[in-house]
């Protein structure tokens, strides 16, 4: 899970950044504010995106419809169905947690899909920010729900700060060969668009 306010303003820096996302051309020809893009209803994710994904209630449920039954879904999934809960916000934590629960060799990854160039929460208007918790009141809730479960599984490692030491260490040995990985697909991919067009 991710704090849901920076999911929604994440999204739709993506959107406009990704010329290849179906809603990309909707928003740029349009001009679509962040504020629209959320009250417009275009884009499922910005309503509770989180609990609809986790809910078995999601699919069937409109635009600005959440409901108490469709955030306990989600929870009861949550609690039946994942070894581990992971915050976006403490990906290393979460790692360290999958390694312990799934036995995992310990994890190195390479950052992605990180939108750039986007403002920080504490950049967007009041108002804004106001309507996207109000669309994101059950992702709210249920986050906080989260975090909870998450601190109780950090609770039980008996040697998480040791090893999140350790996979930060190794992560950052690795983080130099990821940037040319990037940079190759990236290359190969405005080749393949070059050549298409």
């Amino acid at each position: 899970m991710r704090d849901p306010v920076e999911r929604v303003i994440s999204h739709y820096y993506y959107v406009l950044s990704k010329s290849c996302n179906q809603l990309h051309q909707q928003v740029t020809s349009q001009n679509i504010s962040l504020k629209n893009f959320v009250s417009s209803g275009i884009c499922l994710h910005t309503d509770n995106g989180q609990a609809r994904l986790l809910s078995t209630l999601g699919a069937i449920t409109d635009y600005g419809k959440g409901s108490a039954e469709m955030l306990e879904s989600a929870k009861k999934n949550i609690q039946e169905h994942f070894a581990v809960v992971r915050l976006t916000e403490k990906f290393d934590a979460t790692l360290i947690l999958m390694q312990a629960k799934l036995n995992w060799k310990i994890p190195v990854y390479f950052k992605q899909n990180t939108t750039k160039n986007r403002p920080a929460k504490k950049d967007i208007s009041r108002d804004t920010l106001k309507l996207i918790e109000n669309y994101n009141e059950l992702d709210i809730e249920l986050y906080k729900y989260v975090q909870n479960i998450f601190e109780e599984q950090l609770n039980q490692h008996p040697f998480f700060k040791r090893e999140l030491k350790n996979l930060r260490l190794i992560n950052r040995v690795y983080q130099p060969p990821s940037k040319i990985y990037s940079f190759c697909r990236s290359t190969i991919h405005k080749l393949k668009v070059s050549i298409e067009s």
